[in-house]
């Protein structure tokens, strides 16, 4: 059934509108692949669909893009997970590289701005690292900003995450291509990067849209980080609004556009959030066994906490405000973030995480 799923699917005319059609009509997809056009007329496919069909089948030896899958180890998805299909929106077919079981786990759709400030940056790791730690999967688009960073969140505390493309799965056609070595990285570190499109398909604009509404699917609720007023992250938060699915927000200023859409949201009904822990709690979700308690912090420690806050510091700034030693103060820091009580954003800017 695969195989023939996966050789209709590349015919672009048929979407999952079509292909479902075709999966509900015919006896199997075997049968389908052979069918003539008037079967095909009687599943409900309009004329130009047909000729499409028609016409692109010869060219097409499902036996050779099987093969073709097998030796670039892409998984092909056909039974999708209940989540994603009880929205009345979900993909007919899915293509796959990765842990596909976490397809199966409760997850958390992250997304945002592709051009994030240090404040979009720090609420992202800040309200991220709780439900990592909680044992959600982080689901995002692997876009630039707040997708990334999500994604990257997520693989620095060794948790679970899934991107979702508007691109075909082969590294050399994922979008943005900047971002092809953290798609790499998610499936080697026990990820998953999936797409509905075959593998082979460049990045468009209306696949972005359409692949919004499976992050959405996919989780019990997505946070809108930093967005704009007419971004793709607005188009995810209402995806997952016609879903049933609960939509978190970030507030911001009123003085940033990365934050029109977020408070546009607010005004919408969206719930305002403030951390990750707020986001266990509304949805009754407690953390995994494997989470641990913070540690009890030295003086010195405390100190550095305590002229920390969710707005990035720089390490000169740092020391500084606490008078420590800088060889002290360094120490102390690099021990910190690897006990993950604070986060280094780069370029030595910190923001803590308790």
């Amino acid at each position: 059934m695969k195989k023939y799923l996966h050789a209709l699917n590349l015919i672009p005319e048929l979407g999952p509108s079509r292909l479902g059609k075709i999966i509900d009509y015919f006896p199997s997809l075997a049968y389908a692949w052979h069918a003539p056009q008037s079967a095909f007329i009687k599943c409900g496919l309009d004329r130009k669909t047909v000729a499409s069909i028609l016409a692109l089948r010869p060219d097409i030896n499902p036996d050779e893009e099987w093969e073709y899958l097998e030796k670039n180890k892409i998984q092909v998805i056909s039974e999708l997970p209940q989540k994603l299909i009880e929205t009345g929106s979900s993909p007919a077919i899915l293509y796959a590289k990765g842990n596909p079981e976490l397809l199966k786990k409760p997850s958390i759709g992250v997304v945002g701005s592709r051009k994030m400030t240090d404040y979009g940056l720090a609420a992202c790791r800040q309200i991220s690292l709780p439900l990592i730690k909680a044992g959600l999967v982080i689901v995002s688009g692997l876009a630039t900003g707040i997708d990334a960073t999500a994604h990257q969140a997520a693989l620095d505390a060794d948790g679970p995450t899934i991107a979702v493309l508007g691109s075909g799965i082969n590294e050399n056609v994922i979008f943005p291509a900047g971002n092809r070595p953290l798609a790499r990285n998610i499936i080697n570190k026990g990820g998953l990067v999936i797409s509905e499109y075959p593998p082979q398909t460049k990045a468009a604009r209306p696949y972005f849209p359409a692949r919004n509404r499976i992050i959405s699917g996919l989780s019990l609720a997505t946070i809108v980080i930093e967005a704009e007023r007419k971004s793709g992250a607005l188009i995810t938060a209402f995806k997952a609004l016609e879903q049933n699915r609960e939509v978190f927000t970030v507030p911001g200023s009123i003085f940033s556009q990365k934050s029109d859409g977020t408070n546009y949201l607010l005004k919408k009904g969206a719930m305002p959030v403030l951390s990750g822990q707020e986001i266990l709690d509304e949805l009754h979700l407690t953390p995994s066994e494997d989470a641990h308690p913070p540690r009890n912090l030295t003086l010195d420690e405390q100190k550095i906490i305590n002229v920390l806050s969710g707005e990035p510091l720089h390490i000169d700034k740092i020391i500084k405000q606490t008078r420590l030693n800088p060889n002290i103060a360094v120490s102390l820091l690099t021990n910190m973030e690897l006990d993950e009580i604070i986060t280094n954003l780069g370029n030595n800017k910190f923001i803590k995480n308790i």
